[in-house]
């Protein structure tokens, strides 16, 4: 079982390390199992070979590779343009707050209604604001 590889070998204070992510000194940490009881476990150079019984393990040639992939679709621009819709229904949604002002003829005067479905604090105190501005504009 390949337990680690080091790609720059270094043995510190008893413990295997690597030095570097160059493949300089590469080294293979591996264990050797027997009905399931682990019977050995060193690390093996480039090149070196270990023998268990009719057995021989050798490694060699280690190459570097990521497993990262970057993947090429297509349908990154749809994916995009649905992001972008996204944003903007997001944008309008928390930025524009639509309002309804009305007002009703009644015997004793005008009467002014207003509703909005969000804020409605915030609406209130808004639409009362607006009101005592234009009473104030109106009694000037």
């Amino acid at each position: 079982w390949l337990n680690a590889f080091y790609p720059d070998y270094a043995l510190v204070d008893g413990q295997p390390l690597t030095m570097s992510g160059s493949l300089n000194n590469p080294g293979y940490l591996y264990s050797v199992y027997y009905a399931d009881q682990v019977i050995g476990m060193n690390v093996l150079m480039d090149g070196e070979q270990i023998t268990i019984d009719d057995y021989t393990v050798t490694f060699s040639d280690p190459q570097s590779y990521t497993i990262l992939q970057i993947k090429r679709d297509r349908f990154v621009w749809l994916a995009f343009i649905g992001g972008m819709i996204l944003m903007l229904g997001l944008g309008l949604a928390f930025y524009l707050q639509p309002v309804k002002i009305w007002a009703l003829r009644t015997e004793e005067g005008w009467t002014v209604y207003g509703s909005g479905r969000k804020g409605g604090a915030l609406f209130k105190e808004r639409f009362e604001q607006a009101v005592q501005e234009k009473i104030g504009e109106t009694t000037a």
